[in-house]
């Protein structure tokens, strides 16, 4: 992955379309992304949406990762009184329900 964002600077900064910082700014925001954009728009288009703006698309990967990190730590939760380490099903499904 570094080597093809290395390769995305090489060729921004030789076209001089932006800037060396823009554009490790760029991938320092898709790296801590976990979700990503191609899915948010099958996603909005599977609900019926013909068209879908980038910024939608972004406002939903943020809503959908904020909202699994906030399941996450209620699995882990769950897991942990039930003296485990491992998250399991269970544990995401009783999380979804609290």
């Amino acid at each position: 992955m570094f080597i093809l964002a290395l390769r995305v600077c090489e060729a921004a900064i030789t076209k001089k379309q932006e800037s060396f910082y823009r554009i490790v700014f760029k991938f320092h925001v898709m790296a801590k992304n976990a979700l990503g954009l191609a899915a948010m728009e099958k996603l909005l288009k599977q609900a019926g949406n013909d068209r879908v703006s980038e910024d939608a698309k972004a406002a939903l990967r943020d809503v959908l990762e904020e909202y699994a990190l906030d399941l996450g730590k209620k699995a882990g939760q769950f897991a942990k009184h039930a003296n485990r380490k491992t998250v399991k099903e269970t544990d995401v499904f009783l999380a979804r329900k609290h």
